[in-house]
């Protein structure tokens, strides 16, 4: 079997940088001015009854604000799935998840009712939020219509894990092409009436799979029919890049790209799923492969992230935990690379990606070479990725990756005039502390495939954005 890869490279937009269909292994499934006259005043309140008549009978009930995107305050979505079997659903299982730093989890679909309840008790001890699977109403054709009895089971599903401490939202289909998307706007629909604090999941499919997987030409346009027909209140899809054979998939920064556009274009926020296992044409990451991911997504915007896969779905396969639920060598590596995106994550988690560059004899599919009129430069040799973000309070940070997941460096950073100093935001305590700036410039030391998250205090905001 082959697994070739075939990209429209071209100039302008994000447009232009689509894959065409590939053949792709799969295991499975300005401002306005309000006047003061009292008859400005009436057309006022006319303006706002229409607006309020057209929101109740296109959606059934005025919405309530949007749902919460992370598990708590502050803490970083970093997600789990699938958990032990349901034979293997007991609190010790569980507490190994929460000790990896995982967050959330996502029920199994091959989870009953009382599995995923006895699931949500043992989140509720140990402080994890769940995402409950409603399988059932996973749309089995491109019919108009969800499944039927839909409606009433959106109704079944909320009351009877809605009032849970640990509930965090409801998933309702993986990996879905496009012509699925009116029905899963429905189901979502449905879910913000019943259940608006509870967010409803979809994760959608990468850069690589066919046209015929993605039910659209191209994948910006499964981006867009996906944004706009479903509205979800964060952006998800997976990619798994490492393949058996050594090579990697030269799709996954194009990935980011284009994702990361829609988040922003849409205004909300960018997860991912990234690999974390062997099966079948996807080797096991090393320790450096899974930080390349990881932090390659954290400097894109990312601010939900997950692996695929934590238990394995068969005895012969690798995962973070083996089939009895015994840790793997991958357990201790993830968890050293939750724990610092954690610690990073309640600063990146106020932060708005404003823009993305990259150094190196060859930049990914899709992206741009950092240019000259950056605040931080980098050495113009070495693959390292600058993403830079904006604070609501103004401050500019930025991320800086080892695009090398073989080796660490060393690396000398610039700053332009304006950076009167810098600090990195320690990946144990999640508080900044200072860089010796020396002419201008600091020293960085990058583990294999590893960032740094730095501070750069200015007097004038000149970060370049795209």
């Amino acid at each position: 079997m082959n697994d070739n890869i075939s990209i429209v490279s071209g100039g302008g937009g994000l447009e232009n940088l689509v894959p065409r269909a590939v053949w792709l292994p799969r295991t499975g499934g300005g401002k306005s001015t309000w006047g003061r006259t009292s008859r400005d005043s009436f057309r006022v309140r006319s303006v706002l009854s229409v607006l309020l008549l057209l929101t109740v009978s296109s959606f059934g009930r005025v919405h309530a604000e949007a749902p919460p995107t992370v598990p708590a305050p502050g803490v970083l979505p970093i997600i789990c799935f699938p958990g032990p079997p349901a034979q293997d659903n007991i609190i010790g299982h569980w507490q190994r998840i929460k000790d990896a730093h995982f967050t959330l989890v996502l029920a199994s679909h091959r989870y009953s009712d009382a599995d995923q309840q006895k699931m949500l008790e043992h989140c509720s001890q140990l402080g994890l939020k769940a995402v409950v699977n409603v399988k059932k109403l996973a749309p089995p054709s491109s019919a108009e219509t969800p499944p039927p009895g839909w409606r009433e089971e959106v109704n079944r599903a909320t009351a009877l894990f809605g009032n849970h401490p640990a509930v965090f939202g409801y998933m309702i289909r993986d990996e879905p092409g496009a012509e699925l998307f009116p029905q899963l706007g429905r189901v979502a629909d449905a879910f913000r009436e019943d259940a608006p604090n509870h967010p409803v999941c979809v994760n959608l499919f990468p850069t690589h799979a066919t046209t015929t997987q993605l039910g659209a030409p191209d994948y910006v346009e499964y981006l867009e029919r996906f944004m706009e027909t479903v509205r979800p209140p964060f952006l998800s899809y997976d990619h798994y890049p490492l393949l058996v054979d050594g090579t990697d998939r030269p799709d996954f920064f194009l990935n980011l790209e284009l994702a990361r556009a829609a988040s922003l274009k849409y205004d909300k926020p960018l997860w991912t799923i990234v690999q974390s296992s062997w099966w079948q044409f996807f080797r096991t990451p090393s320790a450096g492969e899974l930080r390349w991911q990881v932090y390659g997504a954290l400097a894109y915007g990312v601010r939900g992230f997950g692996y695929f896969t934590y238990w394995p779905a068969r005895d012969d396969y690798e995962a973070v935990v083996d089939y009895q639920g015994n840790e793997t060598p991958l357990y201790g590596q993830i968890s050293a690379v939750n724990s610092e995106a954690l610690a990073l994550g309640s600063t990146l988690l106020q932060l708005k990606s404003t823009a993305v560059f990259h150094t190196g004899e060859e930049i990914p599919q899709g992206c741009k070479r950092l240019p000259a009129a950056a605040a931080l430069q980098l050495p113009a040799h070495e693959p390292l990725i600058a993403g830079f973000f904006e604070h609501a309070q103004g401050d500019t940070y930025a991320m800086v990756v080892n695009r090398n997941y073989g080796d660490s460096v060393s690396v000398e950073a610039s700053l332009s005039a304006g950076i009167v100093s810098v600090s990195m935001v320690n990946k144990r305590s999640g508080r900044p502390e200072p860089v010796k700036m020396t002419d201008h410039r600091v020293s960085l030391e990058l583990p294999a495939g590893g960032g740094v998250l730095l501070r750069l205090a200015r007097s004038s905001d000149n970060v370049s954005s795209d």
